[in-house]
């Protein structure tokens, strides 16, 4: 997703050159100074602008939208207050409004090119602002640049990269190009671009030094935290593991020391692409300790998808982050002192006084799963002990069944940081519940401030955060390594979370079984592959050369783009940065088990990513099958009825997920990475699902359904470990060939599977572990007992102590079979 949150603009930038520093104390002064009688028209509206101005800067938005309102009904003539009422419906969440407000700037002025008939008064003065030689091109710069967010935000990525482009080229030799090179390294990264990404941060850092003398070291930061969203091979996924750490070494080293500790720095060629000028800068730097203007930039949001353990990166960057940033980031505020043990808590309010928690989330809204994935915990927590209140950030608004839940109320933020922090501030929760923290920007800056006395991280984004000021991460016993337990005392250092975690017994997660579909357009949902019924990794001209037995043209598609195909349908639909290159030896083993087998992967908005995948994974298979074989244009016919048997289809409206699915035979949940959403709703269509337990919380969440489904209580030969959840990856794809190709089997699995599939959807025991932690975390004197019978809360024979004793025996004894048969194969 775009991060709409990441661009910086300049708030206040008037075509009549208006410099206003004011804050919410001197407001009053602002008022009376600005609105004087007896001006002459044009200083009329300068003072008034300058009222409206006041009143944006100082944080009164709401009040600024009206005078701004005042300044345009009066001065029809006057088209620079556009950029600002687009500025404030960006930061409110409402892109539409911003790209409208912008139209009708550009119209006014001239259009893009000042070519067209102006209507402004300034700009029949002094001509178009939107010309590389105006006075006043710094303004369409910055309409520009702000139109390039909002486009971006709206996923309309091609318009977005025509705005930034026609800003550079406007804003050539100004420093306000910076801000446009931010923004469009962030699109590029977004795109799958990363190369072009790397050199638009260090464009803009460049151009700040070079213009403003800036040290500002934002975009070098943004640079060295960028991680490919989807390697292009195996090799690649290590590479660039090893880069975002080399890059972290060069920001230590000019934090502490500025550019003279770089000489001899190897990573510093790497970090800098090479470009000596670049270089050169850099070694020129001061210290840069306290010197980066508020960081929002999570360009390393995709690295947990690679695998690998993270919590060393990410303790490194955060400390980066408090060292760097001019404002304190780990902030307490007020009085608010954290309580770090479940021991140590203790009751400060009076009794009977209910404790506040506040869920926030960039992910509450539309059709995103992490609403949902507290939605039942908030609707069962008993509301004689927690008042519950939530705060949504970014432009979509919640389904109505979420906000029903709440005791408290919901606040949307938009895209306002700083509405977020002051109603944080206001609000002073007992408990602060960050249900993601690398999702986006704003969610990471928070988590480094102190807003209550407990602070929890939820598996929103299933991994530690890194911060200090998080004391808590939710997970599950069967959610974690099945021997996570022994990592103790000479094996501490192993820990995945620098949080205390908080292990729920039972399945730890949960979603409601009926669930809204707010409004989607399809065409937002599919991206660029809107309109295309399928992708093949060779092209049909190439193919048809080679393969009798399919051609392009006669294959049919249903409703969904599925191919209809007599053979087995493998369907892996999850977003493409999720199917990481050790996952493409999976796919081509199962195409060479099963003759008639076709694998269904889901093609990603952007058409870039797509074709990063699409040639990985032909790489993969022609290197692996063609060895020694007769090849035309590098591919043998081997490969190619392989490759012609994988399709990428566009993605669909959540609605419709539940008809994709039981078009699969079997659906694949790739690893390292898993999901649990996905997996449920799999799950809950009666669909068998392969997975593949990792040693993280990241791949490990689908297995904790199967764990509650206990199949083999029905048919002991389609047990989860015999059927479904694999040891290893020979296991797991000689599970999937299984399932696919023996119908019989699949039938009883599916069966078993449709038996028991609500036990895992509206799961009480999840919600009862949840009250149960939040009040011992805060002090809340409450027995277990009296708990479960006011939560309605009656053990199932899936949720007693016993089953989940053996449960997680059965674990451990199935995690060590498979360690000991992998060092026998070694011998």
């Amino acid at each position: 997703m775009m991060k709409v949150f990441d661009f910086v603009l300049p708030l206040f930038v008037s075509i009549c050159t208006i410099a206003v520093v004011a804050d919410s104390s001197n407001q009053e002064q602002c008022i009376k100074e600005n609105i004087s009688a007896g001006a002459s028209r044009r200083d009329h509206r300068t003072r008034l602008m300058k009222y409206s101005l006041c009143l944006h800067h100082s944080g009164h938005t709401n009040e600024a939208l009206v005078a701004y309102d005042e300044v345009r009904s009066l001065y029809s003539d006057y088209a620079f207050p556009l950029i600002n009422l687009a500025y404030i419906h960006l930061r409110d969440g409402r892109p539409w409004q911003t790209i409208r407000f912008l139209d009708q700037y550009f119209d006014e002025v001239g259009g893009w090119e000042g070519k067209s008939r102006i209507l402004d008064e300034d700009s029949q003065i002094f001509g178009s602002p939107c010309h590389s030689k105006s006075l006043f091109r710094s303004d369409c710069v910055s309409a520009l640049n702000l139109r390039g967010v909002a486009l971006s935000n709206v996923h309309n990525h091609t318009r977005a990269l025509d705005a930034y482009s026609l800003a550079i080229e406007i804003g050539q030799g100004t420093a306000a190009v910076a801000d446009v090179y931010t923004n469009l390294g962030t699109l590029q990264y977004e795109m799958g671009q990363h190369s072009l990404a790397q050199e638009s941060f260090l464009s803009s850092f460049r151009i700040n030094y070079e213009q403003d003398d800036s040290t500002d070291p934002g975009a070098l930061i943004q640079r060295a935290t960028l991680v490919p969203s989807i390697p292009v091979s195996l090799e690649d996924s290590t590479r660039a593991l090893k880069e975002f750490n080399d890059c972290l070494s060069v920001l230590e080293v000019l934090i502490d020391q500025g550019g003279v500790g770089l000489a001899g720095l190897g990573h510093l060629s790497r970090f800098s692409l090479g470009n000596q000028d670049q270089m050169k800068i850099m070694e020129l730097l001061p210290p840069i300790a306290k010197s980066a203007s508020i960081l929002e930039a999570l360009n390393h949001f995709h690295l947990h998808f690679y695998g690998f353990r993270d919590r060393e990166a990410l303790e490194r960057l955060s400390l980066i982050m408090t060292k760097v940033t001019k404002e304190p980031l780990m902030t307490v505020h007020d009085d608010i002192e954290p309580s770090l043990s479940l021991i140590n808590a203790h009751n400060t309010g009076t009794k009977g006084e209910k404790k506040l928690i506040v869920f926030v989330s960039c992910l509450i809204g539309g059709n995103e799963p992490h609403g949902q994935l507290v939605r039942e915990v908030i609707k069962r927590l008993p509301s004689r002990l927690f008042e519950t209140s939530a705060i949504g950030i970014g432009s979509m608004p919640p389904a109505k069944d979420f906000i029903s839940v709440l005791t408290g109320e919901f606040y949307s933020a938009g895209n306002d940081r700083e509405k977020v922090r002051s109603l944080l501030t206001l609000l002073r929760p007992d408990a602060l519940v960050f249900i993601e923290n690398l999702n986006c920007p704003i969610m990471h800056y928070l988590a480094f401030q102190r807003f209550a006395p407990i602070q929890v991280l939820l598996m929103g984004a299933p991994l530690t955060g890194g911060i200090p000021t998080i004391d808590y991460f939710l997970s599950g016993d069967r959610l974690e390594h099945p021997l996570r337990t022994q990592a103790s005392g000479d094996l501490s250092h192993l820990e995945p979370y620098t949080e205390q975690v908080v292990l729920f017994d039972g399945q730890a997660i949960s979603f409601p079984k009926e669930q809204s579909h707010p409004r989607q357009d399809s065409l937002l949902a599919a991206g660029e592959a809107a309109g295309i019924s399928s992708y093949n990794v060779v092209d049909n001209t190439t193919l048809l050369e080679y393969s009798n037995k399919f051609t392009v043209e006669s294959m049919i598609h249903d409703e969904f783009n599925v191919p209809v195909v007599e053979g087995n349908i493998y369907m892996c639909f999850q977003n493409l940065f999720k199917i990481q290159p050790i996952f493409d030896s999976v796919i081509a083993s199962i195409l060479h088990g099963d003759p008639n087998g076709h694998v269904v992967l889901q093609a990603a908005r952007i058409n870039h990513k797509t074709d990063i995948v699409k040639q990985r994974i032909k790489r993969y298979i022609v290197s692996s099958v063609c060895d020694g074989m007769t090849k035309h244009d590098d591919i043998c016919n081997t490969a190619h009825e392989l490759l012609y048997r994988i399709h990428f289809i566009p993605r669909v409206q959540s609605n419709q997920l539940a008809g994709l699915f039981k078009r699969a035979t079997v659906i694949l949940q790739p690893f390292p990475f898993g999901g649990s959403k996905t997996a449920s709703d799999i799950l809950g269509s009666g669909v068998p699902l392969v997975t593949f337990p990792q040693r993280y919380l990241k791949g490990r969440m689908a297995s904790t359904f199967y764990s509650t489904l206990a199949l083999h209580e029905i048919d002991p030969g389609v047990k989860s470990s015999i059927c479904c959840v694999a040891s290893n990856i020979g296991d797991y794809i000689s599970k999937s060939l299984r399932l696919g190709m023996d119908s019989a089997y699949r039938n009883r699995v599916a069966s078993a599977i449709d038996m028991r599939k609500e036990r895992i959807f509206n799961d009480v025991e999840t919600s009862f572990e949840w009250a149960r932690f939040l009040s011992r975390a805060m002090g809340v004197t409450v027995r277990d007992d009296d708990l479960a019978l006011e939560m309605k809360f009656v053990r199932e024979e899936w949720q007693t102590p016993e089953f989940h004793q053996n449960l997680m025996s059965d674990q451990q004894s199935v995690w060590k079979r498979a360690k000991l048969e992998a060092f026998m194969r070694t011998q």
